[in-house]
């Protein structure tokens, strides 16, 4: 049997650490100092010395589309970077029909061609009936030409 391969991206919050001396005169001065940089993120200068960060891996946690603007936060891909399907819309190809105009759906599918609703319905209806296999060779079949 023939292997196909895929990739997942997967949008995720994690903490960066960063490490870094302050010289001042007081420990006061320094924690005074050291805030100015979270808070209003301050250039480092010759005072402050970064030492070295590490990214926090036991913090990673994937982010929902509702964190994310209601934009896709999981996206599955083949190893040519086509994308196949996402969190959100699911297989693309279903994205792709539910995106087409009536227009579009009358001259993709072989359903009537007088553009009335009925047809319309009739090519959804003829969509749906379609094998996941059929939908897939229809998409790429219409995307290449895209």
């Amino acid at each position: 049997m023939a292997r196909y391969e895929f990739y997942q991206d997967d949008k995720c919050t994690l903490w960066h650490r960063t490490y870094y001396t302050v010289e001042a005169p007081s420990q006061k001065e320094a924690y005074a100092l050291a805030a100015t940089i979270t808070i209003t993120e301050k250039t480092w200068d010759d005072d402050i010395q970064v030492e070295g960060s590490e990214f926090l891996f036991d913090t990673l946690e994937p982010m929902t589309p509702d964190e994310n603007d209601r934009q896709p936060t999981a996206e599955l891909y083949t190893v040519e970077e086509r994308l196949i399907a996402d969190v959100l819309r699911g297989p693309v190809w279903e994205a792709w029909w539910n995106e087409r105009t009536g227009t579009e759906k009358l001259h993709i599918a072989p359903c009537g061609r007088h553009g009335r609703a009925d047809d319309v319905e009739a090519c959804n209806e003829w969509w749906q009936a379609l094998s996941g296999a059929e939908k897939i060779e229809r998409w790429s079949a219409e995307t290449i030409q895209e």
